[in-house]
């Protein structure tokens, strides 16, 4: 074995080596500055003074002096440095100074580091391959439509990160209307605000799709009071919050609602998102409700959509009197859910068979703007006329400037509900468990039914979202997962 006088002898050649390298390198490169300063000269003589070049001339050997100066004071500093001085002083050091406490706290650091680092990894639950536990979702990687919707198998599935909180383990989640937006940006702004105060999100994009669901209670966090493992659940999500269609959600435990006992998962995952609007159009906006409905005349446009199916039969269990518009097909459905005066939209003249009836106390229109005037027309002068389609975002058309403004509204109004307890709802609907378990007593009574026309499997999400956009479903497509360890495959492009 080598000894130290024989290492330290070593590295001294190598140290002087270098040295020597340098040195030469760095008198090539001032030969070669200078040689390209000439010929630089030579090819611009014509568009530059000699006087003027020979100003710069002196500059450069300035400089290069002044740079050499240094480079042989850098030698001469090192020169001055004894190896074997400064080992034989660490040396002495360590077996004179260091005693075996000394080792012995360095020991236990290095293992408590070691013992936080495996704990951290297990609560980041890794998959047996040591990546991040994987789900299926639908999910929007950018806002030019259905040309952006993807189906994967490789979406980091959501954590429990705060006390409260609870896994989902979903079943069953419905497309909405607003998802189809949503894929072309409907929203984006406020979303990528929110989503900076929540750990869960980690980027813009992808957006997970989906505003309801029915499931299963999975996990549970460890101040949760409200829900145990297995507990049947559902729950809707407002637009500008990460979506349902994913095998796994994360919410708070006061945003589930239990699901109601008299309906199948796929059925009751039709209900929550439209059957909250419905109910907030209805009761909060128009005042309506058991006591108020009696003798009312209420036309609901398009009675065969998601919140139309549920406004026609909330009307008709309260007493009131209901019009609504369906295509020829659909009639049949909307007698049997309760309407009392249907009109074909598609074969009749719509606008000459409402003014042969008396005028409304409540117009709702579940269609859009494009019927906002003839609604208007058709509403009786003490009535109302409630639009459940949401209204376009001018957030949505924000510059730097006004963005920045707008930002830091959101944060200002997060701090001041956050202060007064106030749910955080951006001027559109409240979704609440309250407002579930309402409607839930309404499914178990069988006053409100959900009609779902079509049920997809999750890897045929795709005809659920074109059957969506068509513009003639009935009510809202249903996707259904059913969960499996298979292993997560590429991303799936509609």
């Amino acid at each position: 074995m080598a000894s130290s006088e024989e290492i330290l002898f070593h590295l001294s050649e190598k140290i002087d080596f270098m040295q020597v390298h340098l040195a030469s390198a760095s008198s090539a490169t001032r030969r070669s500055l200078e040689s390209g300063l000439e010929q630089l000269r030579a090819a611009g003589g014509r568009v530059t003074s000699g006087e003027a070049w020979e100003a710069a001339r002196q500059r450069w050997h300035l400089l290069a002096a002044a740079t050499a100066d240094r480079w042989q004071h850098v030698r001469e500093t090192a020169g001055q440095f004894d190896l074997q001085e400064f080992i034989e002083k660490a040396r002495f050091l360590v077996l004179t100074d260091v005693s075996t406490i000394h080792v012995g706290l360095l020991g236990a650091g290095f293992g408590a580091g070691l013992l936080v680092g495996y704990l951290l990894g297990r609560r980041r639950r890794a998959s047996p391959l040591g990546r991040p536990a994987l789900m299926r979702a639908v999910v929007c990687c950018g806002y030019q439509g259905l040309d952006d919707v993807l189906l994967v198998e490789d979406q980091p599935r959501p954590e429990i990160v705060t006390p409260h909180e609870v896994l989902v383990r979903v079943k069953a989640a419905a497309v909405d209307r607003v998802d189809l937006r949503i894929a072309s940006g409907y929203g984006r702004t406020l979303r990528r605000q929110t989503n900076k105060y929540n750990p869960h999100v980690t980027s813009e994009l992808p957006v997970v799709l989906g505003r309801d669901l029915a499931g299963v209670v999975d996990q549970v966090g460890p101040e949760v009071t409200l829900w145990e493992v297995g507990d049947p659940v559902w729950a809707a999500v407002p637009f500008w919050r990460p979506g349902t269609l994913a095998e796994f959600v994360v919410l708070d435990e006061k945003e589930l609602c239990r699901k109601p006992d008299g309906v199948t998962f796929e059925r009751a995952a039709a209900l929550p998102y439209s059957a909250t609007v419905a109910w907030d159009a209805l009761v909060t906006q128009a005042g309506f409700g058991p006591d108020v409905a009696p003798d009312k005349r209420v036309l609901v446009h398009a009675g065969a959509s998601g919140v139309g199916l549920v406004a026609l039969q909330l009307i008709k269990t309260w007493g009131g009197h209901v019009t609504t518009t369906v295509a020829t097909r659909l009639v049949p459905l909307a007698r049997m859910l309760g309407a009392d005066d249907v009109i074909e939209y598609d074969t009749a003249d719509l606008e000459k068979e409402l003014s042969l009836r008396d005028k409304f106390d409540v117009v709702l229109n579940t269609a859009g703007p494009s019927l906002h005037a003839a609604c208007l027309c058709h509403c009786a002068d003490s009535g109302l006329v409630v639009t459940t389609v949401e209204a376009a975002l001018p957030s949505d058309r924000y510059g730097l400037v006004l963005g920045s403004l707008y930002a830091l509204w959101v944060r200002l109004s997060r701090l001041a509900g956050q202060l007064l307890f106030l749910p955080e709802s951006w001027g559109t609907v409240t979704f609440s468990p309250e407002t579930l378990a309402q409607l839930g007593v309404l499914v178990d009574a069988r006053e409100l039914q959900a009609v779902v026309e079509h049920t997809f499997d999750w890897q045929d999400a795709d005809a659920a979202l074109q059957y969506m956009a068509r513009g003639d479903a009935v009510g809202k497509p249903v996707v259904r997962f059913r969960h499996t360890d298979a292993q997560p495959r590429p991303a799936t492009p509609l």
